[in-house]
């Protein structure tokens, strides 16, 4: 049983300028003026009891004081997990707003993906950015456990279950059951949610295992954040305990901070700078996006003008081997983050530090073989409109996902290996890949899929990253159901 967690009188959080710095924790970077994204090396949040070691973050802006961020790390547990989450700044002169998203985004409930929600209030003149999954449901017709206020309305009635809830004046508020019945004349969007983990800025302690998991969380200048970890994937991410959820809604400043539904239903959507549509940023433990009862959405009130008023720069924040080439890319960007053609004249390329090679008009990234990160920035008329960092770096790390794999006879099957600096994956030129594969097996062709043969024999394939000491094996049976047996 949760205890209870909260004073009877509501705790509005207090609306104050500008972002709460977290002392010796949060170190916000903008590496330009509009739609920043930030390096490998400049993280948000030092180490700590969740981030035990963080692996790498990208951050990016969505739309102006909407910030998404992906971090990966290892958890508690020292298991690799990623997790999504995005700011919201809220405020009379912000911009933003918190909406609750339905099936086609009307109020009969029922169940629809988190990206159909959306995109059914878009189709209804919100210009939604990003949007999460919210609360939990009842599976076989779509009733959600708790309260639902859409527009001001009260389209499904609370129970017992806690809530988060937007006033009419903008405050964000997470209350009980009893306190949502002393302010809901006051409220103008709201959805039921689990346990409340956070409490007057206390993580508050529980035991469950490692699940996918999705938090929200208020901070005391009332801006929001949602957080969503991918779990139930060990050679993706493992997940976290609810009790990590909590402390991580700490770290990231929540004063306030509640569980929303988690398994399978955990799903983030967001729409990439220069990009229309939206598209999921995490990996369901389903496999695919569950359809939910309700969602909560991220929109933006700044339209689209079309202007070219930036660049998202790609690849964003990627590892590759020294002396790779790596082709730069440049999405057009208006000041709302909706897509804007780039200007035909006026943009040129360059590195932060030329000896990591050179960059040519086109943007193509040609590798001196040095290792280390550089920055790739991109300039209009001599003004630094975006940017991104490439590492390179040799692997640490090097091998097969799997320990076996089966094969039918005649048949084939792509051979996935992971290559890794630091927990990084390094992206890696198959032309430096060597492969050992006895003639009685198949063959491995350039795209590093292998081809077995006509009849039933078993056997290992080695793989060797050339100009390194690192390399692979893989135990191959042929003429057996196929199965792959991971670590």
């Amino acid at each position: 049983m949760v205890k209870r967690l909260m004073k009877d009188k509501i705790h509005d959080v207090k609306r104050r300028a500008g972002i709460t710095l977290l002392a010796g924790a949060i170190a916000l970077t903008q590496l330009f003026y509009t739609f920043p994204a930030a390096a490998l090396g400049k993280p948000d949040y030092a180490a700590n009891d969740v981030f035990q070691l963080l692996i790498n973050q990208v951050t990016t802006e969505l739309a102006p004081g909407i910030t998404e961020r992906h971090f990966t790390f290892k958890n508690p547990n020292q298991k690799r997990s990623e997790c999504f989450s995005v700011d919201v700044k809220l405020g009379a002169k912000s911009n933003t707003q918190i909406l609750v998203g339905t099936p086609n985004d009307g109020e009969e409930y029922g169940m629809q993906t988190v990206r159909d929600q959306a995109n059914a209030a878009k189709t209804n003149g919100k210009n939604v950015v990003a949007a999460i999954n919210a609360d939990f449901y009842n599976m076989a017709t779509g009733e959600p456990q708790g309260v639902v206020v859409k527009d001001g309305k009260e389209i499904h009635k609370n129970g017992s279950e806690n809530f988060f809830a937007i006033k009419k004046n903008g405050t964000a508020i997470i209350g009980t059951s009893k306190q949502y019945e002393q302010e809901k004349d006051d409220i103008q969007e709201a959805i039921g949610c689990g346990p409340i983990l956070v409490n007057n800025g206390k993580a508050v302690e529980s035991n469950d295992g490692p699940y996918p998991y999705v938090g929200i969380g208020i901070r005391d200048d009332n801006s929001v954040f949602m957080a969503c970890v991918d779990g139930a994937q060990p050679q993706y991410s493992e997940g976290f305990t609810q009790n990590d959820l909590a402390h991580l809604l700490v770290v990231m400043g929540a004063v306030w901070g509640a569980k929303l539904d988690g398994g399978g239903s955990a799903t983030y959507v967001s729409r990439t700078p220069g990009e229309s549509e939206l598209s999921c940023k995490n990996s369901p433990s389903d496999g695919w996006e569950r359809k939910v009862a309700n969602s909560l959405l991220v929109v933006s009130d700044i339209e689209p003008d079309g202007k070219f008023a930036s660049a998202y720069v790609t690849p964003q924040d990627k590892t590759y081997m020294p002396k790779s080439s790596v082709q730069m890319k440049a999405a057009g960007i208006d000041q709302s983050g909706a897509p804007a053609n780039c200007p035909d004249k006026g943009l040129t390329w360059s590195l932060s530090d030329s000896s990591f090679g050179t960059i040519d008009k086109d943007g193509l990234l040609t590798s001196s073989g040095k290792t280390g990160q550089v920055q790739i920035n991109l300039a209009y008329d001599g003004k630094k409109v975006g940017s991104t960092n490439i590492e390179f770096a040799v692997p640490d790390e090097f091998k097969f996902k799997g320990t076996s794999l089966s094969v039918g006879i005649n048949g084939s099957k792509p051979l996935d290996l992971a290559a890794r600096y630091q927990g990084r994956d390094v992206i890696i030129d198959k032309s430096v890949l060597k492969w050992d594969v006895p003639d009685t097996l198949g063959s491995v062709d350039g795209d590093g899929v292998f081809h077995a043969g006509k009849g039933s024999t078993s056997g290992s394939i080695k793989v060797s990253l050339l100009g390194t000491k690192l390399s692979s094996k893989i135990d191959i049976i042929v003429g057996q159901p196929p199965s792959v047996v991971c670590d």
